[in-house]
């Protein structure tokens, strides 16, 4: 029997429920990611691709949705009071939960009427996700336990990017203050 699947026939493993988990968490990461590295594109080469940027973040939300059911549904098998639990005793789990809160408000203010509705402060709302994304790399560099290679590439290319959003920061309020 032939069957056609989209990239996961057969690579489930011994615990396909931890494996679908992590797929969905790391999708959510690297539109995350992708999102970021919009505006330094854009500085480096030209290309403006900040049109994208809402459809990214939205994906990304949306993956984190699925990370979260799917951990709720596959780990915890709808034991709400388990989710309490790791969420208090596992810091990386308490790391993510707050990370995916934190999204929440991101997701639901990225309409256009929404950014037009709260003017200047969305901008400032919308910083949150440098936090998110600092977040998410901890919750990632904590729930690794064997392999560090794609979790270090991971969190490299998210501390660049941060850090080139903290060197714009810093050389605007130079510019400034001039």
């Amino acid at each position: 029997m032939i069957a056609f699947g989209c990239g996961y026939e057969n690579r489930l493993g011994a615990d396909p429920g931890k494996e679908i988990v992590r797929f969905n968490g790391e999708c959510a990461l690297i539109f995350l990611l992708l999102a970021q590295v919009i505006t330094p594109l854009k500085e480096v080469t030209g290309i403006n691709l900040v049109s994208l940027r809402r459809m990214l973040g939205l994906f990304c939300f949306m993956y984190a949705c699925v990370h979260f059911i799917s951990y709720v549904v596959f780990l915890l098998e709808f034991r709400f009071s388990d989710l309490i639990t790791d969420i208090v005793k596992r810091p990386y789990i308490s790391v993510g939960f707050t990370a995916f809160i934190f999204l929440i408000p991101l997701a639901v203010t990225s309409t256009r009427w929404m950014v037009s509705r709260l003017g200047r402060s969305w901008k400032i709302l919308h910083r949150l996700v440098y936090l998110v994304l600092l977040l998410v790399l901890l919750h990632l560099v904590w729930l690794t336990k064997t392999d560090y290679s794609s979790a270090f590439a991971y969190v490299l290319l998210g501390l660049i990017l941060l850090l080139f959003r903290a060197w714009r920061w810093f050389r605007k309020s130079r510019v400034k203050n001039v």
